[in-house]
């Protein structure tokens, strides 16, 4: 490997010193750990490393030496798997934004690979020093999150380029284990604990709290209540529409409850578009109630965030 990408690199090299301010170095390659923990990628040892963090996000900006070439590494907190369309329009946004929206960016090919689904843009643009420049984005909405790299490079070089940074794009891992511990905090009141994204809005009342998602698709609905005498299965599922009318304005019907291992109700109710996934239960006479709201088209989706946010889940504290 090393071999292959020193005669790649010496071939770039001396078609970029023709016209460019230096040989582009793509060999003595290094793994690079996000501070975070939630990244990790392989590139040349010369090349400059940039990297950022945010609340559910984290960037990484690598620069060969002449400024030319660049691998942009992105992790953020992602609630649902994505349609084609959602996904094609975030990947080429992100892309513009992180190459400080240049004016003439044009997406030439996009397409889902196989097997496992990314999203591929092919595009091109003019850098602000007026070269003609090549792009490549891959990105992945696994995991509980959106990830991937963005390649870029100058249009004389591109093929030669991409073939030998294949390995470097390749070798982008994302630690699922870091994107749970870090991007979620705690929602908790006294008869229960769970999790929630850092920067999604909260609202707090003195029975019940709300969480909802940026795009305003998705919520996380905890009610704790007294009910003043214990209550069976039948009348603890209408308890949950009650407490969704009462706590939320939210007037669904129930369409199924089901009891589970773990001694909760779980109900679903319907709205409209809005299903509202409920998981149910009472100690003594206090009624505690994990809700969640999402799309009736998008379930299937949101799925695996919901499963995640279950997990953490505990109740009966006190």
């Amino acid at each position: 490997m090393r071999k292959l990408l020193l005669w790649v690199g010496a071939a770039l090299a001396l078609c970029a010193a023709c016209n460019n301010p230096g040989p582009i170095v793509v060999d003595d390659p290094i793994v690079a750990k996000h501070p975070t923990g939630v990244f990790t990628i392989r590139v040349p040892r010369s090349w400059k490393l940039t990297q950022d963090t945010a609340d559910t996000e984290a960037l990484g900006i690598f620069t060969d030496p002449t400024g030319q070439v660049s691998l942009l590494t992105y992790v953020g907190l992602l609630e649902r798997r994505l349609t084609d369309e959602e996904g094609f329009e975030i990947v080429n946004g992100l892309a513009s934004t992180l190459l400080s929206q240049p004016a003439d960016v044009q997406v030439t090919e996009q397409r889902r690979l196989q097997p496992d689904g990314a999203f591929e843009v092919m595009f091109t643009f003019t850098n602000q020093d007026g070269q003609k420049m090549k792009g490549r984005s891959i990105f992945h909405d696994t995991d509980l999150a959106l990830s991937g790299v963005i390649l870029t490079g100058p249009e004389p070089l591109w093929p030669d380029l991409q073939s030998a940074l294949a390995p470097f794009v390749d070798s982008f891992a994302v630690d699922s284990s870091i994107v749970h511990s870090i991007y979620f905090w705690p929602v908790e009141d006294s008869y229960y604990v769970l999790v929630a994204p850092i920067d999604w809005a909260q609202r707090r009342e003195t029975d019940h709290v709300e969480v909802q998602s940026r795009n305003r698709q998705m919520s996380i609905r905890v009610v704790q209540e007294e009910l003043g005498v214990p209550v069976g299965a039948t009348a603890l599922a209408d308890q949950a529409a009650a407490s969704l009318r009462k706590n939320f304005g939210v007037n669904a019907k129930i369409t199924s409850s089901e009891s589970l291992p773990d001694g909760r109700l779980k109900v679903t109710l319907e709205r409209g578009d809005r299903r509202h996934i409920g998981y149910v239960e009472q100690f003594g006479t206090r009624f505690v109630g994990l809700f969640f709201q999402v799309p009736v088209d998008r379930v299937a989706d949101y799925q695996p965030f919901m499963d995640f946010i279950y997990s953490t889940y505990v109740t009966g504290l006190p």
